[in-house]
């Protein structure tokens, strides 16, 4: 495995039993990133998050420390099961509920949407023109439209070749009335 010299980078229990998949090797968000993006939701004792696209739950894990309630979402069971397994090697509070589910028919609504969709595969670092659109599946367009009927409070892991303005354009075209309600402004926040 070729990312294997990255196992404590991405889980620093590896060594305790943490399980992944081979997916899971090159699209897990780093453990280190993943509880910083974990301190990007503001403190709140009743603070709730939908990790849309939870894998083996390398962000479900810190968000269970930062937030009152997780809702971890994936497509895959077996990849809930490894989620649930990981989270227990790191103690989570028992505030994580796993839902075994197409994101974009979920129903689940909570104050905060995080969204790390699949980037494609590795070979998305080569494209001198990636484009959300291009890569991301499912749709980019779909996965915001339907994130924005769940809460109006997003967070995103992407590439960081990403064109901050294709993104901030599909938001504008889905998030109109939030918009509008915040004197025509749109709020974001880009951390590299």
């Amino acid at each position: 495995n070729p990312f294997y010299n990255l196992r404590y980078y991405l889980f620093s229990k590896y060594d305790n039993g943490i399980q992944m998949d081979d997916e899971s090797w090159y699209s897990v968000t780093p453990e280190e990133i993943a509880t910083y993006i974990s301190t990007c939701i503001p403190s709140s004792s009743s603070s709730t998050i939908t990790d849309a696209f939870c894998g083996v739950g390398g962000n479900t894990i810190p968000f269970s420390v930062s937030c009152s309630h997780v809702n971890a979402i994936d497509i895959s069971s077996s990849k809930l099961n490894m989620a649930q397994h990981n989270a227990s090697l790191y103690s989570c509070k028992d505030n994580i509920t796993f839902i075994e589910s197409d994101f974009l028919t979920t129903t689940v609504t909570s104050d905060y949407v995080f969204l790390s969709p699949p980037w494609g595969g590795s070979a998305y670092k080569a494209d001198m023109n990636f484009t959300l659109k291009k890569w991301i599946t499912p749709d980019i367009e779909e996965i915001i439209k339907h994130a924005l009927t769940l809460s109006h409070n997003l967070i995103f892991y992407l590439p960081r070749n990403t064109p901050i303005m294709e993104l901030i354009e599909y938001l504008v075209k889905y998030d109109e009335s939030t918009i509008k309600e915040n004197d025509n402004t749109l709020y974001v926040d880009v951390r590299y």
